[in-house]
């Protein structure tokens, strides 16, 4: 495949490796698909771009890389590098299925999703710094201050059947895009990914605006209120949860965040670190942005909540050139308003994510031991050790373990010393202890509790607990909310210790103390937040 080469192991192949280890085979697979660019390695002039689709009707399905180019530089043409996978596509439906266990299995694809430059290449559109770069609507950019920047909410919506046709010459390229094949609507179809978009898009950009005063309409933080940040980052790392693999870094450094340090600051740590930093009006701003996410971040927002995030986002981009200047409204400040219609169609802001991909990449680089025929290394430890066929789903969903055993307690009175103490339990995706960074928890009756310890009675886990007694909302705006979409404001931890049911547990939070330039606010006052991802 010029100007590279290209391994192709198989669309049909794949899936059928994937069902040999699922329990419950559906009578239907549907897929999504994935394509970016990675450098081969540090010394190296070649880029992977590996096609990976993921099943997601199957329950804890990880991608699966289905074919691999390496090149200098990608097919100038998307055609080429999506032909093998459009031509058995096609083969697929002209049977009615993949054949498994003597069984027809239907296979469709629901959406593809990348970058902006990889949608870009995909779709045959122009690139995100043109002035017609929108795929979803027909916002013209204007240039200003040496950068291309988008104005407005209010744009006429693109349509599948419209864009199909190819109708608009500023816009479209030459060619057809290789989604058409893969019968993927183009408009409804291909989501604006929020891993690039939102977290190392918008978030990066408020960064150089608060740190360095990038853009003209705003001054940068002083250099005391840049070290306070960095204090109060810095505190919350002995009660960060161990569901997030990176600490807080020094706001100093933001330019080597990882995607997942910028969703820990907007979705977690940002309203508590900026209260009394930022101007009262650009806080504000800020929370438009932190609560539309998290609302979008949630498995099943309301209607309300979704009519509330349209309005936020719109209010967020509308303001934005007010607060920092016009050359701060780039493509990702404009793919905000795009966000709500994704998450209503296609589900929450995770389900359609790159995070999965991006995570794929190291296992190529780790199959490739030598630059001596890499693409070759690379299916050759593929077939010895199995390891994109692997799915989380051979655990039960609902397994629950429980580690560590003591005999310290406390236990409340009356219960009998003859039950097993833990410190540590975890179920499918979380893990709970009596560590200060992994003991709080939101009970389904709406308490907000601090886990003293854990035990096995009559073969059923229990919790011994601490309730909050003061439960406040930390915004005081209109939001319409859900438990686990709040930001709560706790005190007056009551000293009762309560048993309650593992099974009670809706989901475990994050606990920050409030803390103002370097000093405890008040030694009561937690702020407590539902944690939204998964480790």
């Amino acid at each position: 495949m010029e100007p590279g080469e290209y391994v192709h192991i198989g669309l049909s192949k794949s899936l059928i490796e994937l069902l040999s280890s699922v329990h419950n085979v559906p009578s239907e697979l549907i897929l999504d698909i994935s394509t970016d660019g990675a450098v081969a390695d540090n010394h190296s002039t070649k880029s992977y771009w590996p096609i990976q689709i993921r099943v997601i009707n199957v329950p804890n399905t990880l991608p699966i890389i289905i074919g691999l180019y390496l090149g200098k530089e990608k097919p100038s043409d998307s055609s080429e590098l999506f032909q093998y996978v459009a031509d058995e596509f096609k083969v697929i439906e002209e049977k009615g299925g993949i054949n498994f266990q003597n069984k027809l299995i239907s296979v469709k694809f629901n959406c593809f999703i990348g970058d902006a430059p990889a949608r870009a290449y995909v779709l045959k559109h122009v690139g995100h710094t043109s002035y017609n770069a929108c795929s979803k609507c027909k916002i013209v950019g204007q240039y200003r201050y040496r950068r291309m920047c988008f104005l407005g909410v209010n744009h006429c919506q693109r349509t599948n059947e419209e864009y199909n046709a190819r109708g608009d010459k500023k816009h479209h390229r030459t060619g057809e895009s290789p989604l058409s094949l893969l019968k993927i609507n183009p408009v409804s179809n291909v989501p604006f990914d929020y891993m690039h978009l939102v977290l190392l898009g918008v978030m990066k950009k408020l960064f150089h605006a608060w740190i360095e005063g990038k853009f003209s309409g705003f001054q940068k933080l002083t250099a005391e209120q840049i070290e306070e940040l960095d204090r109060r980052l810095k505190s919350l790392d002995e009660w960060c949860p161990s569901e997030f693999a990176r600490r807080p870094d020094a706001v100093s450094s933001f330019a080597k965040y990882k995607a997942t340090q910028f969703r820990h600051f907007l979705l977690y740590a940002g309203p508590c670190v900026l209260l009394n930093i930022l101007p009262d009006y650009v806080y504000t701003h800020f929370i438009l942005l932190h609560t539309s996410i998290r609302i979008l971040a949630t498995p099943s927002p309301t209607k309300a909540q979704l009519i509330y995030a349209k309005h936020a986002l719109n209010l967020f981009v509308n303001k934005a050139p007010e607060i920092y200047g016009k050359d701060f409204m780039s493509f990702n400040i404009h793919g905000l308003v795009h966000l709500v219609d994704d998450v209503k169609r296609l589900g929450p802001l995770d389900s359609h994510s790159a995070f999965c991909y991006e995570n794929k990449m190291p296992e190529i680089h780790k199959s490739v031991r030598t630059h001596y025929r890499p693409l070759q290394q690379f299916l050759r430890r593929t077939q010895e050790k199995n390891m994109y066929y692997k799915t989380r789903n051979i655990r039960s969903s609902n397994s629950i373990c429980a580690y560590a055993p003591h005999t310290k307690g406390p236990l409340p009175l009356g219960y009998l010393e003859e039950c097993i103490q833990y410190t540590k339990i975890t179920s499918e995706n979380f893990l709970w202890s009596t560590e200060r960074k992994d003991r709080n928890c939101l009970l389904k009756d709406n308490s907000v509790c601090l886990i003293e310890n854990i035990i096995l009675v009559n073969g059923i886990y229990h919790l011994i607990v601490r309730r909050y007694n003061k439960i406040e909302k930390m915004y005081k705006y209109n939001i319409p909310s859900q438990p686990c979409t709040d930001f709560f404001k706790c005190s007056d931890l009551m000293p009762e210790l309560v048993s309650v049911p593992f099974y009670s547990v809706l989901q475990k939070c994050y606990r920050m103390p409030a803390v103002n330039f370097g000093q405890l606010i008040e030694e009561n006052i937690q702020y407590i937040v539902p944690l939204l991802h998964e480790n």
